[in-house]
């Protein structure tokens, strides 16, 4: 399955910034998931390179790490990295899309239950989800 999705801060959006994107075998849109880890993210950023023409979204510890140890150049293309800033929506849209999931979809798919696990065992570190429609997904399938 293949969809269209705008990745982009609404005010850099222009159809050149529209791509492509994939699923992938968890089920998860590979948009959910950070290029460097291959988890679903919990704190998205984006990366800008210098030429302002790449735009790729991260899991911000992992992009941190990853800068500080190449040269400031983004995994991906190798440019150089110019800035980075969270991307909120991006993050909404990933909490969005776990609500919406149908308990079966995760029972069937042990790819999908694994890396959601860890999602909630990462936002939650050892507290209680602030969120209670996420918390009550967490008690009554991740616990």
């Amino acid at each position: 399955v293949i969809r269209t999705i705008d990745i982009y801060p609404s005010n850099q959006v222009s159809p050149k910034n529209k791509i492509k994107i994939q699923m992938n075998n968890s089920g998860i849109p590979e948009q959910y998931l950070c290029q460097l880890t291959g988890e679903i993210m919990t704190d998205p950023w984006t990366a800008v390179s210098s030429e302002g023409l790449s735009y790729h979204n991260y899991e911000r510890k992992s992009l941190i790490e990853h800068l500080e140890n190449n040269d400031h150049r983004d995994p991906l293309n190798k440019t150089k990295v110019e800035k980075i800033y969270a991307n909120p929506e991006l993050k909404q849209e990933i909490i969005d899309f776990i609500k919406k999931l149908n308990p079966e979809e995760f029972n069937k798919n042990t790819v999908m239950r694994d890396k959601l696990r860890r999602w909630f065992a990462h936002i939650s570190e050892g507290k209680v989800c602030e969120d209670l429609e996420l918390r009550g997904i967490q008690l009554k399938y991740f616990n």
